[in-house]
Parts: structure tokens; sequence; C-alpha cells
């Protein structure tokens, strides 16, 4: 049996598999953040390349204590969030006889009441 000896068995979920390099990055996020750095370091010198290389890295390094977010993803979300809270949108679904919803808050104080309307 000569096919035996060329077959073998892939490992589990083979195709997901990306090396990762510096920092925890695969090759493709290390290109997109040293290719902006080195043009940054040919015009304004290496002082602005390396800052630029900082602000592409913290752009692309996903941490776990941020939520596994980058750092700017973290900080604009967190921006977003204090100067426009969500809301909460839900459709009014009420039976057709009479009826009442209330909702209170956790301390037990009731908040607003819904009340359904009778089709006749």
């Amino acid at each position: 049996m000569p096919d035996q000896d060329l077959s073998y068995r892939l490992p589990p979920d083979v195709l997901h598999y990306e090396t990762k390099y510096i920092f925890g990055l695969n090759l493709q996020d290390l290109l997109v953040a040293v290719m902006p750095s080195i043009m940054v370091i040919n015009t304004a010198g290496p002082v602005w390349g390396a800052i630029v290389a900082g602000i592409m890295l913290a752009g692309l390094k996903r941490w776990e204590t941020f939520g596994d977010r980058s750092v700017i993803v973290y900080l604009a979300s967190l921006i977003w969030y204090r100067y426009r809270p969500g809301e909460v949108i839900a459709p009014r679904v009420l039976p057709l006889h009479p009826s009442r919803v209330e909702v209170h808050s956790w301390d037990g104080n009731r908040l607003y009441v819904i009340e359904g309307e009778d089709k006749a």
C-alpha cells in the first residue's frame, strides 16, 4: 500500500491558524503598522515615525483587559458611551384585551406604566 505513506490527518482548525509575530500580531497587521511609519520616517524623520508606529500598534494590538479590543477602539467606545449613552428601544406589544405593564427600578420604585387599549 504505497498510498498510506503519503496520507495523514490534518490537525483540527488548521485553516484558521495564523502565525503570530511581534506583539502577538500576524503578518498583515504588522504590514499595516509598519508601512505608514516607514513613509513618515522618510518624510518627517525617525521621531515622528516612531510616534506613528506606536499609534498604529495601539490601534491594532488587542488586549484582553479592554474586552479583546485595541486601545484606540476602547477609548473611542468609552468616549462614545460617555457623551451618547445607549437607548433600549422595544416594540410595544400588548394583548388585545385591556392590560397593564408596570416597570419598576431595582429599588422597587415605579418608573412608568403602559396600558393596553381595548380594540373594539
